[in-house]
């Protein structure tokens, strides 16, 4: 009895081991947390629900089509005034020019060919005089055509262009051996510019490869016209480059508390490019004025009157490399000047 007793209760004491074995609870595995997992901290940038987020640098906002985005108020920094580098009151240098060109009308540095000389047109001959300051002389001078009305003088690498009166173009080679009597034979070139529209400035359009035509007479009532002529077609553009609304000069004058501020006096005579900020300038010889466009040509930056003592008639006009202005004026019974404005 007593051994059976013994067995007994190793057999339950066993049963309870078990028992409290199967009952446990598992021990917990360790477990490896990776950097995704970790809770985010919230940035102080991160925008609260309901309200835009304050950020310091804001990333541009995709545009969709159809849709005007409002401008970044806070980086948007107002333009400044345009201001005109050039004080037409006070020329640095004045040249008086020899009598064969009392009539000068059109001006243009040749930097390739004479380098101290101006090349000057004169409207009733078919010449060019080469005029140095420096020596205050005609230092040479070509013959290229018959007597006529020769307004404007334009350089392109070694040709130049001379413009007459009717849209006329005349093209000189400065590089072709001249003749036995020192002249060079001109290529002539019909523009199909209309003849009553009084042609009058021209210069070379760099970044257009284009000679642009300012017109003296109307285009349409009250509006005078640029046209441009492109070398590599060898065709005039059938439309304006630029039309200048004498009404809109007009109200930019007596928004500048102008003395005069008539609308039909501006009557381009020259046009020339700034070489360095590619802007457009035109002159005007009756009621002396000097016009400033943007390089496209489409927008008015300056416009102002010139002194009338100093500006008799302004008919020619170009620019030094350095962005020296130069302005020619016709003699009205006197001698010809040349204006120097430095840059």
């Amino acid at each position: 009895m007593k051994v059976q007793r013994h067995i007994l209760l190793w057999l339950l004491a066993f049963l309870g081991l078990l028992g409290v074995y199967f009952l446990l609870p598992e021990a917990p595995q360790p477990v490896t947390i990776t950097q995704e997992q970790l809770p985010k901290k919230k940035s102080a940038n991160t925008p609260k629900k309901g309200k835009e987020a304050s950020t310091t640098s804001p990333q541009p906002t995709a545009k969709k089509e159809g849709q005007v985005l409002a401008p970044n108020t806070r980086n948007n920094i107002p333009k400044s005034p345009y201001v005109f580098p050039y004080d037409m009151d006070k020329p640095n240098k004045k040249h008086t020019l020899p009598k064969i060109l009392n009539e000068v009308s059109g001006i243009v540095p040749t930097p390739n060919y004479l380098p101290n000389a101006i090349a000057c047109v004169q409207d009733e001959k078919g010449e060019i005089y080469w005029y140095n300051a420096t020596q205050d002389k005609i230092v040479a001078h070509l013959k290229f055509g018959k007597k006529g009305d020769y307004e404007d003088i334009a350089l392109v690498k070694q040709q130049l262009y001379i413009l007459r009166s009717d849209g006329h173009l005349y093209q000189l080679d400065l590089s072709a051996k001249r003749n036995k009597k020192g002249n060079l034979k001109a290529k002539s070139i019909k523009t199909q510019l209309p003849k009553h529209l009084d042609a009058e400035g021209l210069c070379y359009w760099p970044a257009k490869k284009q000679l642009l035509i300012a017109c003296k007479a109307n285009f349409a009532p009250h509006k005078k016209a640029i046209f441009a002529y492109d070398l590599s077609q060898q065709k005039l553009q059938e439309k304006p480059l630029k039309i200048l609304d004498q009404a809109v000069l007009g109200q930019l004058l007596a928004n500048n508390n102008s003395k005069r501020s008539s609308p039909t006096f501006f009557q381009p005579s020259g046009i020339a490019v700034h070489p360095l900020t590619q802007e457009l300038y035109l002159i005007s010889a009756n009621h002396p004025m000097l016009l400033v466009l943007s390089p496209n040509a489409q927008t008015v930056k300056h416009l102002q009157h010139l002194p009338a003592k100093q500006f008799k008639q302004a008919e020619g006009i170009c620019f030094m490399p350095n962005g020296d202005l130069l302005i020619a004026n016709e003699g009205r019974n006197g001698k010809g000047t040349i204006l120097v404005f430095n840059q």
